[in-house]
C-alpha cells in the first residue's frame, strides 16, 4: 500500500508546486474528514490447528479529526477512525466458522511538517490510540468477545490548499499497532476448547480527506 501513497503524493506535488497561496498560518485550527481504504495484518493467517478458507482483511475506514497548528513546522491532532470490518472463514479441527473482526479507534498526535512550496505540505505523525475490536465468531453457535488496548501509531502524508486557503486535500498512509486483542479468551467449537492467542493485528490506513481551515 506504500507505492500508492508515493505515487499519489508525487503526482499532486508535481501538479501545485508552481501555483500561488498564502503559507499556513501559526495559531489555526482545523477539522476535517477522511475516507480510504483499511488492511488488516495476519487477519488472514493460519496455523497449526486452523486453516483459512477464504479472507477479506480490507474494507472502507472513516476517519473525522482536529487539530491545531502552533508552529509553523509542528501540530498537534486527535480524531476518531472507524476501521470496517475483516471477515475470515476457518476449518478448526474439521470445524468450520466464520469470523467477523471490528475495529475503531480514538488518537492523538504530534504531526511535523514541511512546507514544499507555499501551496503544499508533507507531514509526518506519530502518537498513541484508544482502540476498541469486537470478534464474532460463528458456527453451530455464534460467539462474541471485545476488547480495548492502547497502543502506538504512526503516519505520512501530503496535503494541498485549494484556493481562498481554507480547505486542504490530504492524502495520507498510517499504520495503527494492535497488540495482543482478546489474549487469553477461551471458547468452543465442536466439541473443543480453544483460547485465542492474542497475536498482533496491526492495521494499515491509506486515505483521501478534506480539511477546513479557521
Amino acid at each position: 500500500m506504500k507505492n500508492p501513497l508515493m505515487a499519489a503524493l508525487a503526482t499532486v506535488v508535481t501538479l501545485t508546486l508552481t501555483q500561488p497561496a498564502n503559507a499556513q498560518s501559526v495559531g489555526d485550527g482545523y477539522v476535517g474528514f477522511s475516507i480510504g481504504q483499511t488492511e488488516l495484518d495476519d487477519a488472514c493467517d493460519g496455523n497449526a490447528i486452523v486453516t483459512v478458507t477464504s479472507c477479506d482483511d480490507e474494507d472502507t475506514g472513516l476517519a473525522i479529526y482536529a487539530g491545531y497548528n502552533f508552529h509553523e513546522n509542528f501540530a498537534v491532532e486527535g480524531g476518531y477512525i472507524d476501521f470496517g470490518e475483516s471477515t475470515t472463514d476457518v476449518v478448526v479441527n474439521s470445524t468450520s466458522a466464520t469470523t467477523k473482526n471490528e475495529l475503531w479507534s480514538l488518537y492523538g498526535a504530534g504531526v511535523g511538517k514541511i512546507n514544499v512550496s507555499e501551496r503544499v505540505t508533507l507531514f509526518g505523525k506519530i502518537g498513541f490510540h484508544r482502540w476498541e475490536a469486537d470478534v464474532k465468531l460463528s458456527s453451530a453457535n455464534s460467539i462474541s468477545f471485545d476488547d480495548d488496548g492502547f497502543d502506538l501509531f504512526y503516519g505520512v502524508g501530503g496535503q494541498v490548499s485549494m484556493p481562498g486557503d481554507k480547505l486542504k486535500i490530504r492524502l495520507e498512509y498510517q499504520i495503527f499497532e494492535v497488540e495482543d486483542p482478546y489474549d487469553g479468551e477461551v471458547f468452543s467449537l465442536g466439541s473443543s476448547n480453544y483460547q485465542f492467542d492474542g497475536s498482533s493485528n496491526d492495521v494499515n490506513f491509506l486515505s483521501l480527506g478534506i480539511t477546513y481551515t479557521f
